[in-house]
């Protein structure tokens, strides 16, 4: 957090300062991050301490990832990810779900746009759906994707999953 945060802003988005001075520059897409801030959110982390300490053999640096939702059942979990139209998810948080995924017990929602999203795609995980990796949905509504989390708590709570 940012040390100059005065007290009564203690999510340091004083609307006063600018974007640059609020952010650490590990957030890459500021005025974005700000209009669709996650829930429970209680300031930024800068993960700048990390900077460095992840060395690949091509001599650059895995870096940290963020998932903007994430629900655990059972050892299930459902990870919901959200992007901007046109917005491609990053290779290394794309490497990240991957590999979650190929784990099993990971059921992966890509919602577009954040916000009110109005199309998604899923990858479910084996046994839920079909297990159908690439499932569209256009037209999405809030209560299509409520119908959508509740039958996956459903499967979820039903089948505890086991590595």
């Amino acid at each position: 957090m940012n040390d100059d945060v005065p007290p009564d802003d203690p999510k340091g988005l004083a609307p006063e300062k600018a974007l640059d001075a609020v952010l650490p520059d590990t957030i890459r897409h500021k005025e974005e991050f700000l209009s669709a801030l996650p829930a429970g959110y209680d300031g930024p982390l800068d993960w700048g301490f990390a900077q460095g300490a992840f060395p690949l053999s091509n001599g650059r640096f895995a870096s940290f990832t963020d998932v903007d939702a994430i629900v655990e059942r059972r050892g299930n979990f459902l990870l919901c990810e959200s992007k901007s139209w046109g917005c491609e998810v990053p290779i290394g948080q794309s490497i990240l779900l991957d590999a979650l995924y190929a784990r099993g017990g990971v059921t992966i929602l890509f919602l577009m746009p954040k916000g009110a999203p109005r199309e998604a795609h899923a990858w479910n995980q084996k046994g839920f759906r079909d297990g159908l990796k690439h499932e569209a949905f256009s037209a999405v509504t809030p209560t299509a994707l409520n119908k959508y989390c509740s039958l996956w708590w459903r499967y979820a709570s039903a089948r505890p999953w086991r590595p």
